[in-house]
């Protein structure tokens, strides 16, 4: 089960890097010159999209491709639907009630889209910042699945690896880099968070064939302590360059499609429970934290949009800020997140007693 604590551990980590990256951007403001810092660090984004999909896949060969009794569509699309969706609409609620306590416009145009997943993406106005991410995830991600389920072997090896080509050929020829998300550039309708979720999400079910691959064949005659030392300088240049693409890049370029390379293969280390530097990320005590890491990206922009309102935040010291801004961020997503259990066991026990 390490290999689950250390995806948990994941999950937290990178939200924090969001954390950061909208920080810089809601506090100081996107043209000031602190917007330097951690100008990269939305690039997190992608590597929850390659986790996604590494996961994707793994569900999918388990239960339908080389099980003998498969699931259906349904069954992964409502489990996917309870996993994004009951935690997304209380924290549409919440954050909305809350920003508006605090004399915060937020835009109700698109209420009814947010409320079935389709808000800040091809123009679509969102209530909550970064929503992009979840209706990509879930509405791409379903029907990547559905193309794996119908077609199997054709799409693994065919359907999918075409849409990951062209996804990555337009964005290095049209965009140069991993960035943005609502703006249509395609057929006037084709954002590129929907790029971003097809390229990630592929790249993720790419590093669960290499798994697969790799549990196919016998690598017996391997020399083990060759292989142990190659797999400890792969894994400390995949952290190194993993740090630099998401804490010190300033410039936007194509260094920033390495992200698909080094955090595929830090996965994979994990999901093999070969690592030696990144053992840390298996503490079941740390992934715990993983199980608010949904909400405190749902939440984060809220609480940063109301911080920003006050001056003291922008005036501390930049270690300081970061620091009491980032734990009370995570203070806000916990009580959410225990919120939310209190109200659903609510609801559920209500519904139950009612039948």
């Amino acid at each position: 089960m390490n290999s689950i604590y250390s995806f948990n551990s994941l999950r937290f980590i990178l939200a924090i890097f969001i954390c950061w990256h909208h920080t810089v951007i809601i506090i100081y403001g996107n043209d000031s010159y602190e917007s330097k810092y951690f100008k990269a660090a939305h690039l997190a984004v992608e590597c929850f999209f390659i986790l996604s999909g590494f996961l994707m896949a793994k569900s999918f060969y388990a239960k339908s491709l080389i099980s003998q009794n498969p699931t259906g569509l349904g069954n992964f699309f409502l489990a996917r639907f309870k996993r994004l969706y009951p935690q997304f609409i209380f924290c549409l609620f919440v954050l909305y009630f809350i920003t508006k306590s605090f004399g915060i416009h937020t835009s109700t145009s698109s209420f009814f889209l947010s409320n079935i997943l389709l808000c800040d993406f091809s123009r679509i106005p969102t209530m909550i910042g970064g929503m992009w991410f979840v209706t990509v995830l879930f509405w791409l991600g379903s029907f990547i699945y559905a193309l794996m389920f119908f077609f199997k072997e054709k799409a693994l090896y065919l359907f999918i690896p075409v849409l990951a080509i062209l996804s990555l050929c337009y964005m290095t020829a049209n965009i140069g880099q991993v960035a943005g998300h609502s703006q249509p550039i395609i057929l006037n309708f084709l954002s590129q968070g929907i790029l971003r979720g097809t390229l990630g999400l592929s790249v993720g079910i790419f590093a669960y064939m290499i798994v697969d691959f790799i549990n196919k064949n016998d690598w017996g005659k391997l020399n083990k302590k060759r292989w142990n030392v190659i797999l400890i300088i792969l894994e400390l240049f995949c952290i190194i360059e993993l740090c630099r693409l998401i804490l010190f890049r300033n410039g936007n370029n194509l260094t920033d499609f390495n992200i698909y390379f080094v955090f595929s293969f830090i996965i994979i280390l994990l999901f093999y429970k070969k690592e030696k530097f990144l053992k840390i990320l298996s503490n079941p005590y740390l992934a715990k934290t993983g199980d608010i890491s949904y909400i405190l990206y749902l939440s984060h922009t809220g609480l940063l949009v109301i911080l920003s309102k006050y001056a003291v935040f922008s005036e501390m010291n930049k270690v300081l800020m970061f620091t009491v801004v980032t734990f009370l961020c995570v203070i806000f997503a916990t009580i959410l997140y225990f919120l939310f259990k209190k109200v659903s066991s609510t609801i559920i026990n209500f519904i139950t007693v009612k039948n």
